[in-house]
């Protein structure tokens, strides 16, 4: 029958016979070393810091080298008397989720045969858009109005999604300016993921 493996946080020396006092929460306990013990992970034999030790028929490891198996750091916080456990593997894998680096950019979008533009400006957090103004640069009259219609009506639109999921369509009576919009945010894009150049008219400030 397999026994059932423990983990207890312990000191970096483990004792036979520990009698602490009562105020900072311990009991004294019996304990016996057993060195003989091999303990595996996937079937690999592992070595150990400390060795394995009995208490009551139950075995016992030590915090730091069940943590070192299983990929978790432990640090001891001295001010809140605490033992904290990071899992390493998770937190990359949280990281590695995001495909853009945080921050404030900016590009320039061209659009039609003239042809005209806009400047878009992007806040990105965690891949959203967490808002976006649109400055118009159109000087016919025409083509101003739509320009500016597009502006106030394109932060409902995207803001709250993630940049990857963002193709504006006709919006506010205009075709033509969402073009120059998504050419804008496809040149953001491309600079939030670090590759910035200098040929496409952006400007980026990541937030550090």
């Amino acid at each position: 029958m397999k026994k059932r493996i423990f983990v207890i946080t312990v000191s970096s020396v483990l004792l036979l016979s520990t009698c602490v006092f009562a105020e900072n929460g311990l009991q004294k306990i019996t304990a016996f070393l057993r060195p003989s013990l091999a303990i595996t992970l996937n079937g690999q034999k592992t070595d150990l810091e400390s060795p394995p030790i009995m208490v009551d028929g139950s075995t016992y490891l030590k915090l730091r080298d069940v943590a070192k198996l299983t990929g978790v750091e432990v640090y001891w916080n001295a001010q809140t008397q605490t033992v904290e456990l990071v899992n390493v593997a998770a937190s990359t894998s949280t990281m590695s989720n995001f495909t853009y680096v945080d921050g404030d950019y900016s590009a320039t979008g061209q659009y039609g045969s003239l042809p005209s533009s806009i400047t878009v400006n992007v806040t990105l957090d965690d891949d959203i858009i967490t808002n976006v103004k649109v400055t118009p640069h159109a000087s016919n009259p025409t083509s101003l109005d739509l320009q500016r219609r597009f502006a106030e009506a394109v932060p409902a639109v995207v803001v709250g999604k993630r940049i990857d999921e963002v193709k504006v369509g006709r919006l506010a009576g205009s075709s033509g300016t969402p073009d120059g919009f998504n050419a804008a945010i496809e040149l953001i894009k491309e600079q939030a993921k670090g590759t910035d150049d200098s040929d496409m008219k952006t400007s980026q400030s990541p937030r550090g």
